[in-house]
């Protein structure tokens, strides 16, 4: 009731004899709040209405980015290196997720500042009691032991275990009729003040317009309109070097986690965008839509992801 559809027609995305689709892609343009967006998808099979009612549902994703950065402060700089970076990231999100699975087991609601500062207060409390009993030395050790197994894994592979089982319980309540979908996009990790950070680089902030010192933090969200779970994330670097401030600072092993995550800093988002999507499909997740803003919305991104998942993206007049 809030739109109005104006447009909707076959078209081919890019520039002719450059990059342009082989085929054409279905776009619809709506307005809301008199503003005009242009969506294109692969799905021909969906009225106008429901395209542009459907991808309203990314904006829960920028809703998600907000609180995060605003109550969890993972902006405190711990690390110098960009794996270190990429850990103390991955902190914030497990944590937004067992806060998730706390505020819907203990009071059956969103999360909320309220809660975060209620369990705050009850962790300092229980860590203050144990540390007067003097627990034994047996529990420490099986803590640390549970410690050493999660670290063993892939910090992808951390996150998404996690948001999965979140997913599934989140999935039992969901009506049939209600949306599923992924959506995609990136926030910018901003490092003004760092001078020795590996991999920092000037990447550009959509959101003012500007080049800063950084990193950007890819994202995929699954959402079904009222919950919204990070499930995988990749913090970029630039691909290309000389927008590199900062190189590797030491050698290691091509096998380990961290050399991996500064392989993968350096590619270029849409291929770090489907090797994502294919990640948390083959965990099990089950949406019916990737949703993502005109940033992503490239004629070779969609026509790559349309081979995996249904897409509804934003693109530029």
């Amino acid at each position: 009731p809030d739109s109005h559809v104006f447009h909707d027609a076959l078209v081919c995305l890019g520039t002719p004899n450059q990059n342009q689709t082989k085929e054409p892609v279905r776009v619809v343009g709506y307005k809301t709040a008199g503003v005009k967006y242009y969506v294109a998808t692969d799905r021909h099979d969906l009225t106008a209405e429901k395209v542009a009612s459907v991808y309203k549902l990314r904006w829960t994703i920028e809703a998600f980015f907000k609180w995060w950065k605003e109550h969890l402060k993972v902006y405190h700089l711990i690390a110098r290196s960009e794996y270190g970076l990429m850990v103390q990231i991955l902190g914030g999100l497990i944590t937004y997720l067992l806060m998730a699975i706390y505020c819907r087991e203990q009071f059956n609601e969103k999360v909320s500042i309220k809660r975060v500062r209620e369990l705050r207060n009850t962790i300092l409390n229980e860590l203050m009691t144990a540390h007067n009993q003097n627990r034994d030395n047996h529990n420490r050790s099986s803590i640390v032991k549970e410690q050493e197994q999660l670290s063993k894994q892939k910090p992808n592979r951390t996150l998404l275990t996690l948001g999965i089982k979140l997913y599934h319980f989140l999935n039992r309540l969901t009506d049939k009729d209600r949306e599923s979908v992924l959506i995609v996009d990136d926030s910018p990790y901003d490092r003004s003040r760092s001078k020795s950070v590996e991999l920092l680089s000037r990447v550009w902030d959509h959101s003012n317009a500007r080049l800063i010192k950084g990193f950007r933090m890819l994202t995929i969200c699954w959402s079904d309109g009222v919950s919204c779970l990070p499930l995988d994330f990749s913090l970029l670097s630039s691909s290309d070097a000389k927008k590199r401030l900062c190189e590797n600072r030491k050698s290691m092993d091509k096998r380990c986690c961290a050399w991996q995550r500064r392989q993968e800093a350096t590619i270029k988002a849409p291929d770090n965008l489907e090797a994502m999507v294919k990640r948390i499909l083959a965990a099990g997740v089950q949406a019916k839509y990737l949703l993502m803003d005109s940033w992503f919305a490239m004629p070779a991104a969609i026509t790559a992801l349309a081979s995996n998942i249904a897409v509804i993206g934003m693109v530029k007049k």
